[in-house]
């Protein structure tokens, strides 16, 4: 008798189903291309990030299938919301720099975009007129790095100590909106509003008194202060204003501070909320319930559809891939490293700075291992039948830096440092090569 199969959303899946199909390749995916039984729910938030929906067989599987089929078609829970569909244009923007020709860049626009924003704060707490010229240098100068080569700024950006203060968040939302944004293919003035109006979203905070400001009770006098203070600043891109104003709106009417819905919000402002959702959970006020970047991306998709528009989801993932730049993974080997590099076509098979061999103790010397390049080597080894193929290599999981004794600051410059040497190694073999 044939296997009875069913394709069902990933927002229905429980323990006990055995999974036969996904809705994308399965070298796209860490799981097992013969397909599985989900075993607990870990699998579950994995199939989540990974995937919309999913084939199970019912007869294999031990879990009940009591599922409405009309309802899993749907991408939104709440289908009167009128929502635009949002694809993303790849070919506007290419990487055409390594990240070895940027980091130096991204390093000062970074130290610029953290400098202006701390200003600004400053002038916003003691009531001064807010002078934003330079901080609209620095948002241009962060947009422009970003666009040329995302990895390095968001390197830079995640390899800090002390690296939750007001100011470095308000840098790490706007780096992780325009990342969106560049992904989607949005113009290069559509990522200097981005840049420039969530650097600018809190200055209503600033005059609160500080045991007030992380109060949500007063947040939608926050953003409505802010709003007012930005339209006293003369020639500001309305733009910049409308994104402050909709950036904690949520698609089913739930946000703050006027309940919008559906297209009611701003596209820029849709993406600022994503933004800001995604690094509040991988960096809340208290880091006891951090949660590490695959396990964010699975609570920003359980959002998906309900508070945030479910393409504009779906694509963020796919700008920042699952174990974003800076994040420290565990691989097959049981090494540790830290992402430094993402693969565009294999987001799950990035670049990794090696630090800590099998047994977790620091590595002599540091390398950069491609997983990519590493595992098309291996196929091709085992394509001509070699005897001794490498051993596969895969990221397992993504692991916490508190878990080891590593310093932040000192990885990112020994990073910097690796790559200044090959670039002194590259620019003396080219002076040999025309003698």
């Amino acid at each position: 008798m044939e296997n009875k199969k069913c394709k069902i959303s990933t927002r229905d899946a429980t323990i006990g189903m055995y999974v036969t199909h996904l809705d994308r390749p399965w070298d796209q995916t860490p799981f097992p291309v013969q397909g599985f039984y989900i075993r607990d729910l870990s699998q579950i938030q994995q199939l989540r990030a990974h995937c919309q929906y999913v084939v199970v067989d019912i007869e294999k599987g031990s879990a009940s299938l009591d599922i409405p089929p009309d309802s899993l078609q749907k991408n939104n829970v709440f289908p009167h919301i009128k929502l635009t569909p949002i694809k993303a244009d790849t070919n506007v923007y290419k990487v055409n720099d390594s990240i070895n020709t940027e980091i130096v860049a991204a390093q000062k626009a970074y130290d610029k975009m953290l400098a202006e924003t701390s200003i600004l704060m400053d002038q916003a707490e003691t009531h001064n007129l807010l002078s934003i010229s330079q901080i609209k240098n620095a948002a241009r100068d962060m947009v422009d790095t970003i666009v040329r080569h995302p990895d390095a700024f968001m390197w830079i950006t995640r390899m800090r100590s002390g690296n939750d203060s007001p100011t470095h968040y308000l840098v790490r939302v706007a780096m992780w909106a325009v990342l969106l944004g560049r992904h989607l293919g949005l113009p290069r003035g559509h990522l200097n509003v981005i840049a420039l109006g969530i650097s600018l979203k809190d200055v209503g905070k600033a005059l609160f008194p500080k045991n007030m400001r992380d109060k949500r009770d007063f947040q939608p006098a926050y953003i409505t202060k802010s709003v007012e203070i930005l339209h006293n600043i003369p020639s500001l891109n309305p733009k910049v204003i409308n994104l402050v104003k909709t950036h904690c709106e949520r698609i089913n009417g739930s946000g703050i501070p006027q309940g919008l819905r559906g297209d009611d919000i701003d596209l820029l402002g849709k993406i600022a909320g994503i933004a800001s959702f995604y690094d509040e959970v991988l960096y809340p006020d208290n880091a006891e319930y951090a949660l590490s970047p695959s396990q964010a991306v699975s609570r920003l998709y359980e959002k998906r559809g309900v508070e945030f528009q479910h393409d504009l989801v779906v694509e963020f993932i796919r700008a920042i891939g699952l174990y974003a730049t800076g994040t420290l993974v565990e691989l097959s080997t049981h090494e540790i490293g830290i992402v430094v590099e993402q693969n565009s076509h294999r987001r799950l098979q990035p670049k990794v700075m090696m630090i800590l061999d099998a047994e977790k103790k620091p590595l002599k010397k540091v390398s950069i291992l491609d997983i990519y390049e590493h595992d098309r080597r291996r196929q091709k080894m085992i394509d001509v039948k070699k005897k001794r193929a490498i051993e596969k290599l895969e990221i397992i999981q993504d692991v916490e830096y508190e878990m080891y004794d590593l310093e932040l600051d000192g990885l990112r410059e020994q990073f910097v440092r690796m790559i200044n040497e090959k670039k002194s190694l590259f620019s003396f073999l080219k002076k040999q090569a025309r003698h």
